[in-house]
């Protein structure tokens, strides 16, 4: 007995069919591949609402993690995944801007005078701030310790 709604079948149906195919202990004994144990997991409980649903790929829960304003680190560390390889997701996304040695940048002042120019790799030793501190500042456009301000030069 199969019910159906104006969407399709309900989530119960799908249990009641598994149910009758496999027994009462439908979620041990179906197989992976099974086509409506495939329907009944993508199939949204009532109470998620349209922003819960489960995302597809890492891909993109990569960039809403990162959009929500973690950093690269943190998404490792919740993902378990290697910080390169989220890195280099939301590199190839286009989310993330590649960071090159070789990509200039202005020291200002607090007055927003220019102290020094040059590539990443010059700045951070310079300054003695690591290159991914260094990145996080111009990207954040805060100020460092001593109230130097740096800014990408494209």
């Amino acid at each position: 007995m199969t019910k159906y709604n104006e969407i399709g079948l309900t989530r119960e149906d799908l249990i009641f069919k598994l149910k009758k195919k496999y027994g009462g202990s439908w979620e041990l004994d179906a197989p992976f591949e099974d086509e409506t144990l495939q329907m009944f997991r993508n199939f949204p409980r009532l109470s998620d609402g349209p922003g819960n649903f489960k995302l597809r790929n890492s891909r993109e829960i990569y960039i809403r993690l990162y959009k929500q304003g973690l950093s690269v680190n943190e998404i490792a560390d919740r993902l378990n995944r290697k910080p390169n390889t989220v890195r280099s997701v939301l590199i190839g996304s286009g989310v993330l801007p590649k960071f090159s040695k070789w990509h200039n940048v202005k020291v200002l002042d607090k007055k927003g005078k220019l102290v020094q120019m040059g590539s990443i790799r010059r700045i951070s030793q310079d300054f003695k701030i690591h290159p991914t501190a260094l990145k996080r500042k111009i990207k954040d456009g805060t100020a460092d310790k001593n109230g130097y301000r740096y800014i990408e030069v494209e």
